[in-house]
């Protein structure tokens, strides 16, 4: 199929990003420990892979979202104080050899935080400039608290490492689940007959030009969804709208095989699945 086909022949592409997540990330049970301390505890950001921010963006796009809501989560507020502790943690070899002999529970639960208590006169005092510099934050802007330990606005303790630890993975378990559920739908909402059946609006088994266009803005949306999640910025969501938008008839002239001003759902599939036979990871 000329023209769009590109787009058309990428029945799976929900499939193939939830794959691309499932092989990636803190969860995989082949992780070694060191590796899983500095993935997931190193960069919270890195991990969720936070989206591109576009800030250039005139009213009339911010009212006008493609995404409805499948951008994932912006990184916490506490972000580059976790990475700051973090980084200066990772700076004292007690502190990597503590987390080398953890095992996992330990190290989401925050049971490892007792080793804040052994680690070297410089580490602890630059953990506590970096507190505090986080204490003058949330004074600041009313945030919440649940990261560190606020009652004792002076000093880095086992308390705050533990807090911060838990806080980190319940923010990371929460923005994968969501992950996982957008990325399910996206799957089952993808499939090529489902597809077809939800735009036959006459159920007469033939789609007609009309009925084609919703067709096919349906498929966009799911490219949409992949781009959204995987932080694309909005503008190439936009870019690539218009330009199907321009190939709406050729599209359809090209999948209607017989020419008879229809598509049924063999000659839909064909092209589905021609236009895909060569797609790769």
């Amino acid at each position: 199929m000329r023209g769009g086909r590109h787009f058309l022949g990428r029945p799976s592409v929900a499939s193939r990003v939830l794959r691309k997540v499932c092989r990636s990330g803190c969860y995989h049970e082949a992780i070694n420990k060191m590796s899983f301390v500095v993935i997931c505890l190193l960069a919270l950001s890195g991990i969720v892979a936070y989206p591109v921010t576009e800030t250039s963006e005139s009213n009339a796009e911010q009212k006008d979202k493609l995404c409805h809501g499948l951008r994932m989560p912006q990184p916490p507020d506490y972000n580059p104080y976790f990475e700051k502790v973090f980084q200066d943690l990772n700076s004292d070899p007690t502190f990597l050899d503590t987390m080398g002999k953890a095992n996992r529970t330990d190290v989401e639960s925050g049971k490892i935080a007792h080793v804040v208590k052994i680690l070297s006169p410089s580490v602890r005092t630059r953990l506590n400039e970096i507190k505090k510099t986080e204490m003058s934050r949330l004074q600041n802007n009313n945030a919440s608290t649940d990261h560190i330990d606020y009652a004792n606005p002076d000093t880095f303790e086992e308390e705050d490492l533990k807090r911060l630890i838990v806080k980190a993975m319940s923010d990371r378990n929460e923005i994968r689940n969501k992950q996982r559920k957008v990325l399910k739908s996206l799957k089952e909402e993808s499939e090529p007959k489902s597809i077809f059946s939800q735009h036959d609006l006459d159920g007469n088994s033939l789609v007609d030009l009309n009925e084609f266009k919703a067709l096919l803005r349906s498929l966009y949306q799911k490219e949409v969804g992949r781009m959204c999640i995987q932080g694309i910025p909005e503008s190439s969501v936009r870019e690539k709208w218009e330009k199907l938008e321009q190939n709406q008839q050729r599209e359809f002239q090209d999948m209607d095989i017989n020419k008879d001003g229809f598509i049924n759902y063999e000659e839909y599939n064909r092209s589905w699945f021609r236009g895909s036979s060569n797609s790769q990871l």
